[in-house]
């Protein structure tokens, strides 16, 4: 707020905020974020920007959001902003961003110091200088809800994760008969596939390569079929073995902790 005389107004104060609830109570509340700004693929004349999300259903207030930017369009490099997720916030700015630079970003709620699922991947490109050479990285944009497939073949292939109806990933690859596009796991930090049926590029796509199917490796596994947990698995697979992804503090990156034998 700010004083108001004779016509005149004077210097606001300063900035307080205040949430409304529900809380979440434990981390089985948790839920995706959905991204608002920047929009997939936005051009952003600066080297700051700010990104905003809100809560996926039921719509909890959690402890904090885990922010996720890096170059890496599979998630699999530095995060910008490893460990912090100490902000209830829906918004987060970003600053010290490089110009002429791609970037990618995604949220998670954090509860209790357990991280739930991630929001679906972005990405801007910074151009401050208003003359950068775009990466032209093609998107894919789901027009139905579309499982991603760890190759080609439904049914040979296991499904690891999902591209929802109105969400976009940037594609890496096409199979051999050119029917599906590799993607990167919206849910993940791997590259899966969708039929290209049910979907639409964004972007230049002549040049995306071709790949053959992956090879079916048999998963190493502990009793029940499930894989072995260990401290170095990722999200999904952590989860998959049991284990929980957790984080010990806000200056803690996560990691996969197992369960006591």
């Amino acid at each position: 707020m700010r004083p108001w005389t004779d016509g005149v107004n004077g210097p606001f104060s300063d900035t307080r905020v205040f949430f409304t609830g529900p809380s979440c109570a434990t981390p089985a509340d948790l839920a995706a974020p959905v991204l608002l700004e920047p929009e997939a693929g936005a051009e952003i004349p600066a080297l700051d920007v700010m990104l905003n999300y809100e809560p996926g259903e039921p719509g909890c207030i959690p402890d904090g959001y885990y922010i996720d930017v890096q170059t890496a369009a599979d998630f699999s490099g530095t995060n910008m902003y490893e460990g912090d997720w100490s902000s209830k916030h829906t918004f987060f700015p970003v600053t010290g961003l490089a110009d002429c630079t791609t970037y990618y970003w995604r949220v998670a709620q954090v509860e209790d110091s357990t991280f739930g699922p991630f929001s679906e991947g972005r990405s801007f490109f910074t151009n401050q200088a208003g003359n950068c050479a775009q990466s032209m990285i093609p998107e894919l944009h789901a027009l139905r809800d579309l499982a991603c497939y760890q190759g080609p073949i439904p049914g040979t292939y296991p499904i690891l994760g999902y591209l929802l109806a109105g969400e976009s990933s940037p594609i890496v690859a096409q199979s051999l008969n050119q029917a599906w596009w590799y993607i990167q796991n919206p849910d993940d930090v791997n590259i899966c596939a969708v039929p290209k049926d049910g979907s639409e590029p964004n972007g230049d796509t002549a040049g995306v390569p071709l790949w053959n199917d992956p090879q079916i490796v048999e998963e190493e596994t502990g009793g029940g079929g499930k894989p072995v947990c260990s401290i170095d698995l990722g999200l999904a697979e952590c989860g998959a073995a049991g284990g929980t992804w957790y984080a010990p503090s806000p200056m803690a990156g996560p990691r996969c902790v197992c369960p006591v034998p």
